[in-house]
């Protein structure tokens, strides 16, 4: 692990999320000034969302004699800046998908590569491509492509291939009918931008595209055989997709429970709208998407809870949208197949993929049924069918046993059996949030949480109408236990240290500078940052023995201090940059 230098830390965070683009991006597209070295780019790719706005764009200069450069370029929202495109990023032509909707798709990898591909194929198709490279794909929303037969076209090496195929079982998962081109005697690097060789020739190319045209036509097989992994081909899952870091998967179904007042909604749509903002939870990364709230259940509240979340982090534009309405999701005949439409048209409508869909609360959209009865089986049959349609997390809020200190939601059994995890809600000083159930991970992480008014305006008789927000607890704040973060068990002295941090932030912290970058840092969440060499300074004095320590234990205790700050660093619970630190 990389060193750090506690008088001058340089590139210190390599795992945040790239910013999400402010939308529309003004046109013509200025280069930005930190790129005017370069000279005007010999290539550059605007990427549009459905309705033709601009979402990003990608620069590319091909220097003679020196190697390629590229860079991906978004509006901030006051200038254009070099950075990712964040996740839900439209493909390349989505506005061309949307004016032909059943048109033959040809996905190729590159922007050079889509050029080149435009001369191989025929009217009425269109050539798309996604930002980022060949591991970069899973960003990209494919949700536009739904309707149109896909050929792909993969580039003739391991990573090549690998993107293409994953892409096509997403295509699958999606309804997408994605067929590969059996790719001919070519070399290994090769790709439709390069000259054709070894005796290719136009007609060869378009032969072979209109045989993957004609099986991804095709009506599927009452036969259909079902997929097979076989063992040798097999390797290690070492990352598991995570919504909230260690705490929603980006698939399958969650529970948060607890008795009425507890604040169980209230935190449900906190996590919402950090999801559909992209920002971190609680300290836990996020992958931002689309929200959708079904507010079966106090629908009028939930919208002040939500102006109320929007007017205290100053927020106006978010992709979070409600359905006002009790449905039925526990006969299979009844809603769930009309609130899988309703949430792909909202997709469609916002060039997003759905992320979390939200069902407040489970009693109010179990129709007939019976909690305590096999009635309960059907229901979660339903939400694992609607998460798998939309490839993504449903989160149920549900009630605790009434009069019940029970640590199991309300219902018959196959409740908490069926879902992946289980979070229970606690009213107290600070309210308490507890992961009772985790599938694929530990048990036990907690998270408190207080309730801060709102004041959203005045009624017709001259009153202040109220709402809440959620502001998070610290657990060095000493009114909870001692608090595991995500999956991370902090020591005593990564505690020490972190405690140390915030009292320095309280005492010496400072704006955050301008030379932080916005992709480094939240600017919304975070206001406050200390220097280095001050976090240092104090951490020394509050150590036993203070400035009059020995050489070799001044020595120890600065070894400490930075084996803490890696760790504190990589579980991302703090930031450095440019020899600044701050708590994340």
């Amino acid at each position: 692990m990389r060193k750090i230098n506690l008088t001058e830390v340089g590139d210190a965070s390599q795992h945040l999320a790239p910013s999400a683009p402010c939308v529309p991006m003004p046109e013509p597209i200025m280069i930005p000034v930190s790129l005017n070295r370069k000279g005007e780019p010999d290539n550059l790719w605007v990427y549009r969302m459905a309705d033709g706005t601009a979402y990003g764009a990608v620069a590319r200069w091909n220097p003679e004699g020196k190697r390629k450069e590229i860079r991906p370029i978004i509006w901030n929202g006051s200038e254009t800046i070099t950075s990712g495109f964040g996740n839900g990023r439209p493909l390349y032509n989505s506005d061309l998908l949307s004016a032909s909707p059943m048109a033959p798709v040809l996905i190729v990898e590159g922007e050079k590569t889509l050029d080149a591909a435009a001369g191989y194929v025929r009217d009425g198709w269109v050539v798309v491509t996604w930002q980022g490279g060949a591991n970069a794909w899973h960003h990209s929303d494919w949700s536009s492509l739904v309707g149109h037969p896909c050929v792909i076209w993969p580039d003739n090496d391991e990573a090549g291939i690998k993107a293409a195929s994953d892409i096509r079982d997403h295509l699958r998962s999606l309804g997408v009918s994605g067929v590969l081109v059996e790719l001919p005697n070519i070399p290994e690097g090769w790709d439709l931008a390069d000259e054709l060789q070894g005796g290719l020739t136009l007609k060869h190319v378009q032969g072979l595209l209109q045989q993957s045209f004609v099986a991804a036509s095709a009506p599927p097989s009452s036969a259909s055989l079902l997929p097979l992994e076989w063992a040798d081909q097999i390797s290690p899952v070492l990352s598991r997709r995570w919504l909230v870091k260690d705490l929603l998967a980006t698939t399958g179904l969650a529970i948060v429970f607890g008795h009425s007042a507890a604040g169980k909604s209230f935190i449900v749509l906190d996590i919402s709208g950090h999801i559909a903002l992209g920002w971190p939870w609680q300290g836990l990364k996020v992958e931002q998407g689309l929200v959708v709230y079904v507010a079966a259940e106090g629908a009028a509240g939930l919208r002040n809870r939500l102006a109320a979340f929007k007017a205290h982090h100053k927020v106006s534009d978010m992709p979070l949208a409600i359905i006002p309405t009790p449905i039925n999701l526990q006969d299979p005949d009844a809603d769930a197949d009309r609130l899988i439409a309703t949430i792909e048209e909202a997709a469609r409508r916002r060039g997003q993929k759905p992320a979390l869909i939200v069902v407040d609360t489970l009693s109010k959209t179990f129709g007939a049924g019976r909690e305590n009865t096999d009635d309960m089986a059907t229901y979660i049959a339903n939400c694992e069918r609607i998460s798998s349609s939309l490839d993504c997390c449903v989160l149920i809020v549900h009630h605790r046993p009434k009069d019940s200190e029970s640590r199991d939601p309300r219902g018959h059994s196959s409740l908490k059996a069926g879902v992946d995890t289980v979070i229970l809600v606690e009213a107290g000083d600070p309210k308490i949030a507890t992961v009772v159930k985790q599938k694929d991970g530990e048990d036990g992480g907690r998270f408190a949480f207080r309730l801060h008014q709102v004041e959203l305006g005045l009624d017709d008789d001259g009153e202040p109408v109220t709402s809440c927000v959620v502001e998070p607890v610290s657990p060095e704040s000493g009114d909870i236990g001692p608090v595991k973060i995500g999956r991370t068990k902090l020591t005593d002295i990564q505690f020490g240290v972190l405690r140390e941090l915030q009292k320095s932030l309280a005492l010496c912290g400072v704006s955050v500078p301008d030379t932080i970058p916005d992709n480094r840092i939240n600017r919304r969440m975070i206001t406050k940052v200390v220097c280095l060499r001050t976090l240092s300074d104090n951490y020394f004095s509050s150590s036993a023995g203070g400035s009059d320590m020995s050489d070799k234990n001044q020595d120890t205790t600065r070894k400490r201090l930075q084996r803490a700050l890696k760790k504190l660093e990589s579980a991302e619970i703090v930031g450095i940059w440019d020899g600044f630190v701050w708590e994340k």
